[in-house]
């Protein structure tokens, strides 16, 4: 179900709801049927539900504003944003506490909004005196107004953030620009990254924790103090710390673990990209999208309820798992996977830097990871290579496992802005917590 469609639900149920309210004061009433909604918005002597539909009726979202044949088919122009635009130099001034439409929504909540939303408004000295007090008990015809109040709120602040030119479709392209991904960006997975696998050298672990990187042609090794590191210092093969690994039998080894130089990754996002924005929305979302369904909930609707289905159906537009095919989707989700990771420091790195060799394929199905026979060095080894332990390009020659030492223009920046957008380990659907690469799956194209 489009967007579109689904708010067009709602908005006949909206009429039905307000249609059942007949204990409205008359005059409050007939002032709102004749669409005076500044009067009653004013007015002292109308109740709080009264003046909250007067707000969202001077916003534009009423039920007369969708009885047109063509009002679904822009919803930015059905609710009014079509009046701040890029031509007319005002595009954000939707937002804006005096002349912006996005003011009515947040009176109107004032009077009738949940706690937690009334109190951030109430931070943001957005709130009037005269407005309902904190923990006090709503009337049921003001929890309904509420939800609405709250989904009108969403709504407009989706298409206003992102639907730029106005036209009612959030495209691939406006997606882009508001998460300041660079669209020349067009790499497939292959290119996303430089993988280089060492055909020289594996990381051995020891099942009693001792680490050693062990040279795959002669079964030499080299002692590591445990710290994991898969650094290989420039005189391995002729330091005079190398022995023959002392294994007496392969039920003593744990791993065989090779190494991965990473020698570049692809940054999708343009330089000098102010993410405070779009980070923002991300909250927001959540916030609201966990409001509408306890005002759902206290108006009495079952979690079953169609309505309160296709109210999650619409959510789901971003909460969607992050699991599109467009590129900036695809790579950022690669370069998250070694992000997610990444060691900061030359410390505890046991479980650091390592990447399931399925992963590693996925970043780049080229990398040949090196097939080594332990058994050609120790008898009876049947050691499985399961991981690959990820070094990061310093200079020409030389690597770190810190990724924040890397090359600048290559890695460290890609991955320190990957690291700063995700908000979680694992992108899941349904988790109301949603992440930045579910926004960059939002496009309606």
């Amino acid at each position: 179900m489009k967007i579109a469609q689904f708010f067009l639900i709602l908005f006949s149920f909206t009429f039905l709801l307000g249609s059942c309210s007949e204990d409205a004061d008359k005059n409050c009433q007939n002032l709102l049927d004749e669409q005076r909604y500044s009067e009653v918005a004013n007015a002292s002597a109308c109740d709080s539900y009264e003046r909250a539909s007067a707000y969202l009726g001077l916003a534009g979202f009423g039920f007369a504003s969708f009885l047109t044949e063509d009002a679904t088919d822009n919803l930015s122009k059905t609710l009014g944003l079509d009046q701040y635009t890029e031509k007319k130099g005002n595009l954000e001034d939707w937002k804006d506490n005096d002349k912006g439409v996005l003011q009515y929504y947040e009176k109107a909540l004032c009077l009738v909004g949940p706690d937690s939303f009334v109190q951030v408004l109430i931070d943001e000295g957005k709130c009037e005196s005269g407005n309902r007090n904190i923990n006090e008990n709503r009337a049921r015809r003001d929890l309904e107004i509420s939800f609405f109040g709250i989904l009108g709120e969403l709504i407009v602040r989706m298409y206003g953030e992102l639907d730029i030119d106005r036209d009612g479709t959030i495209s691939e392209d406006e997606l882009n620009q508001f998460s300041g991904v660079d669209s020349s960006v067009t790499v497939s997975n292959s290119e996303a990254s430089s993988l280089t696998p060492d055909n020289d050298t594996m990381q051995l672990v020891m099942k009693t924790g001792t680490v050693y990187l062990m040279d795959i042609n002669n079964g030499k090794c080299l002692f590591m103090n445990r710290n994991f590191t898969g650094v290989v210092p420039s005189n391995f093969s002729t330091s005079a710390s190398i022995f023959s690994c002392p294994f007496s039998t392969a039920s003593s080894i744990d791993s065989l673990v090779p190494l991965i130089k990473v020698d570049g990754l692809t940054n999708i996002f343009s330089s000098g990209v102010d993410f405070t924005v779009p980070l923002t929305f991300l909250n927001v979302y959540v916030q609201r999208a966990v409001a509408l369904d306890e005002d759902l909930s206290d108006i009495g609707f079952a979690e079953d309820s169609e309505f309160r289905k296709a109210m999650n159906e619409s959510v789901e537009k971003l909460d969607n798992g992050g699991t599109c095919d467009n590129t900036a989707s695809r790579i950022f989700g690669l370069i998250e996977s070694i992000a997610r990771n990444a060691a900061t420091s030359s410390t505890n790195l046991s479980q650091k830097n390592l990447l399931s060799i399925s992963e590693i394929r996925k970043l780049n199905s080229t990398v040949a990871i090196p097939s080594v026979n332990c058994g050609t060095f120790i008898p009876g080894c049947k050691a499985q290579v399961t991981d690959g332990r990820l070094i990061y390009k310093k200079s020409a020659g030389v690597y770190t496992d810190n990724y924040l030492d890397s090359d600048k223009a290559t890695i460290e920046s890609a991955l320190s802005t990957i690291l700063e957008l995700t908000t979680e380990s694992n992108v899941t659907s349904g988790t109301r917590e949603i992440t930045f690469q579910e926004l960059l799956c939002l496009s309606e194209e």
